[in-house]
């Protein structure tokens, strides 16, 4: 099975059984929606100590393991800006941990940088799901959202990890754990 035949198998069980994931509202304002051509990680290679901002002086606000609880996989995190403090690179990654949203500093030490082609953006209002790879539009679905009393979070999430539910599965090989949470 190609590697790309995979990726668009995972996307589609994303969309299909997790579905329920928002990017921003990249329609509703009628703002057009910048889309990356590729966005960079780091994969962590030993716990990673999260800081409120750059610097060992930093207060920690918590620790990130080098692996997913659901697979044992390796934990890789979107980067979001860098930095250097007391001669240190530093990274401000996304963060797979309640609240929605949070985000955090960590050292580049005990990291391997990287990079995701893979982007996907989901209008709960439109219920489409837009995939695109190293920038350029692949496959639009029709999603299912959440209704008022469970809502599908909106913001910017990652998945956080990949998980094989097997081919007999109804709603798909795989299952794609993000980093959004529900409140409900």
């Amino acid at each position: 099975m190609s590697f790309r035949f995979r990726a668009l198998t995972l996307v589609f069980a994303f969309v299909i059984v997790l579905g329920v994931f928002a990017v921003k509202e990249p329609y509703a304002s009628g703002a057009a929606l910048k889309v990356p051509v590729s966005t960079a990680t780091v994969t962590l290679l030993a716990p990673a100590r999260v800081h409120t901002y750059p610097g060992a002086s930093s207060p920690i606000t918590s620790v990130v393991a080098p692996t997913r609880p659901l697979t044992g996989s390796p934990t890789t995190l979107p980067v979001i800006a860098k930095a250097t403090a007391e001669g240190t690179p530093w990274v401000e990654v996304r963060l797979p941990q309640r609240p929605d949203g949070s985000t955090g500093w960590i050292s580049t030490a005990g990291t391997r940088a990287g990079s995701d082609p893979w982007f996907i953006s989901v209008s709960r209002e439109r219920r489409q799901a837009r995939i695109y790879d190293a920038g350029k539009l692949i496959q639009v679905f029709t999603v299912i959202v959440g209704k008022p009393s469970t809502p599908t979070p909106a913001g910017n999430f990652f998945v956080a990890e990949i998980v094989h539910e097997g081919y007999s599965i109804v709603s798909g090989p795989y299952a794609l754990a993000t980093s959004a949470y529900s409140n409900v």
